[in-house]
């Protein structure tokens, strides 16, 4: 099984879309020779890698003019998942690709009303104080804490498997 990964650099633009079988280790071994701290964005499960190797090579034409060195990327993660998911389209595998993580946290946010009623409602279900500042912080960096996914999908509604899908593989976990 392979997958197509986008992993992002903190505190700086860049981000890259790669395939590997097992990209938690394939960041792992990135981070070992990264400066920065290198996280884990997204990932979408091919059938095979011949056809992750046509969806990263797609994704890596629709970004080329935002190309910086080998696969990474100056813009932001979301918009590296946004190229994997329509390069994915392009191929006619839509129904495997998700929605980025930014628009499934963005919907739940919608759903609650605010952050600050988001923050509220995770603080009530999981009894841990939850700030407007964690939310926006999920927003900035497009990527919900792995502990507060299935909350937020109890909360919400919006399916862990959209909000972390690196954690909760589409089609594995039901609501």
């Amino acid at each position: 099984m392979s997958f197509i990964y986008v992993i992002a650099a903190d505190d700086i633009l860049a981000s890259k879309i790669g395939i590997a079988g097992d990209p938690k280790r394939r960041l792992c071994d990135m981070q070992v020779g990264s400066p920065v701290r290198l996280d884990l964005i997204w990932t979408m499960r091919a059938d095979d890698a011949f056809e992750a190797r046509k969806i990263e090579s797609e994704a890596h034409k629709i970004l080329s003019r935002y190309s910086t060195l080998g696969e990474w990327f100056q813009v932001e993660s979301a918009d590296c998942v946004e190229a994997v998911c329509e390069a994915a389209y392009r191929i006619s595998l839509r129904k495997q690709a998700t929605a980025t993580l930014l628009d499934a946290l963005n919907n739940a946010i919608s759903i609650s009303g605010s952050q600050i009623s988001l923050a509220s409602s995770l603080t009530v279900l999981t009894g841990e104080k939850v700030s407007q500042q964690r939310i926006a912080h999920w927003v900035k960096v497009g990527k919900v804490s792995a502990t507060f996914a299935i909350p937020l999908e109890k909360v919400t509604g919006v399916p862990r498997y959209e909000l972390r899908p690196d954690l909760y593989p589409p089609g594995e976990y039901a609501a």
